[in-house]
């Protein structure tokens, strides 16, 4: 709690998975386990994608542990902002339950629409503003410590 801003103050940033930047004690979608899983080859179906349209994001999920396991697979983006913007960090976009047996690994596919990419403005407007995102697959929100692999797009 003392990582956390005063609450005189309603102002998201520092607050929540999306917002704070410090390094956090349990991420958001983290959870106990008696296995453990490894994410690798994340592509994107396209190097951009315009508001209206869609790309798909696969990414190879593997149990690297001895026993059977389920593991929750969440897509995140972030808008790449430049210094000082209000963007979130992190935007939960999707995510899939999977079952793997020890050993097993299974391709995960998460099909976004270009509205994934829209930010809510001061106005509470949805938008899709031009720029670099960042996609990125993991167990829990993407932090230092959470493995995760991230891909690039661009948003026109």
């Amino acid at each position: 709690t003392d990582d956390l801003p005063d609450f005189h103050s309603y102002d998201m940033r520092g607050r929540t998975y999306r917002y704070f930047d410090g390094e956090v004690l349990y991420p958001f979608g983290y959870g106990l386990s008696y296995t453990t899983f490894q994410y690798a080859a994340l592509s994107l179906s396209a190097e951009s994608v315009a508001p209206d349209g869609r790309v798909r994001v696969t990414v190879e999920v593997a149990n690297t542990g001895s026993r059977a396991g389920a593991e929750v697979v969440q897509v995140y983006v972030r808008r790449l902002s430049p210094p000082g913007t209000r963007a979130p960090r992190w935007a939960l976009r999707g995510f899939q339950r999977v079952q793997l047996d020890a050993g097993e690994q299974q391709s995960v596919i998460f099909d976004l629409n270009g509205k994934a990419f829209a930010s809510v403005t001061e106005d509470g407007q949805s938008v899709v503003l031009a720029g670099d995102y960042e996609v990125c697959v993991s167990g829990q929100s993407p932090t230092r410590t959470a493995a995760h692999v991230c891909a690039r797009i661009s948003v026109p």
